[in-house]
């Protein structure tokens, strides 16, 4: 730096903290300014890597109760499980997260499995894992292995229950050596995370073609959007197709695994009408869900 007037020059009235953010007065001591990076570092928040860290979705149900609760999902991404035969374990959906009472004193494992195009972006860098139960945070590294796989779980997590309520708010991991600041998704884009690896359909949905007739094996297709992560397995019980014309006309409704992708599920029905038919409304009696979990 310059006067204006001769060729003198100054120190430079300020340092960067970093290059993320602006110049203090230079005069400020290394130990203020390591505690501005300190600071800094903790509010601005890292992206977390997991999907429904703050278990907002719940697609299977709300509410889940067993004596030696065998490892299975609950919460949407989350598995629990308990191997103490002595203790009837309850998962359920709160405001704040996931509650899980026993009716006895025992402890649970609550897992997370990561798909391996994720898992291979981090495999062997440091990590930070931290969750908060009942309010009170707990912060831990993790070092993903190297060798890591989709169907070994990336974050398994001890949590002693009992009686009295336990509650897990959330779940954090990020990468580095730092715990930041816990950001929850919206409820929206959590859903649509969500919705890659389980998915439901209500009692009745719908699509619009036209069946042909006299017994023939008729397919359509419904386009899954986002992407499943594998072509899923379909679930539907006692399955019928409302038509124009009878409600009940087309029968031995199926899933084509073979020909259905993670994109496009197809349906097959064979109608018992004497003239071609419209097809409006699937009726499923317990809606359709579509499975593409990592088990």
């Amino acid at each position: 730096m310059q006067y204006i007037y001769g060729t003198d020059t100054v120190q430079q009235g300020f340092n960067k903290v970093n290059e993320n953010f602006l110049n203090v007065p230079s005069e400020t001591t290394a130990e203020i300014l390591q505690q501005a990076q300190e600071y800094t570092d903790s509010v601005i928040a890292n992206p977390s890597l997991i999907i429904n860290d703050s278990f907002k979705i719940w697609q299977r149900g709300t509410s889940f109760s067993q004596a030696n609760f065998t490892e299975q999902y609950t919460a949407d991404r989350w598995t629990v499980s308990c191997s103490d035969s002595s203790t009837t374990v309850t998962v359920t959906q709160v405001n704040n997260g996931m509650q899980i009472t026993g009716s006895t004193a025992s402890t649970i494992s609550l897992k997370y499995y990561m798909e391996q195009a994720d898992l291979n972006k981090i495999l062997g860098e440091n990590c930070t894992l931290s969750y908060s139960i009942n309010g009170t945070i707990t912060t831990t590294p993790l070092l993903v292995p190297s060798g890591a796989v989709e169907t070994a779980a990336l974050i398994n997590i001890s949590i002693p229950i009992s009686t009295t309520t336990t509650v897990v708010n959330w779940v954090k991991l990020e990468l580095g050596n730092i715990a930041t600041q816990y950001v929850p998704r919206q409820a929206g884009e959590e859903l649509l995370l969500c919705q890659r690896y389980y998915r439901t359909f209500p009692k009745f949905f719908g699509t619009h073609t036209t069946f042909a007739y006299s017994g023939i094996n008729n397919q359509f297709s419904i386009i899954l959007t986002p992407a499943m992560r594998v072509t899923p397995t379909a679930n539907f019980v006692n399955c019928r197709l409302s038509t124009t014309s009878s409600a009940s006309a087309i029968q031995n409704v199926t899933f084509n695994t073979t020909a259905s992708t993670p994109d496009m599920l197809y349906i097959n029905a064979v109608t018992a009408n004497t003239t071609p038919d419209a097809v409006f409304v699937i009726n499923a009696e317990n809606g359709l869900t579509l499975d593409a979990e990592i088990y």
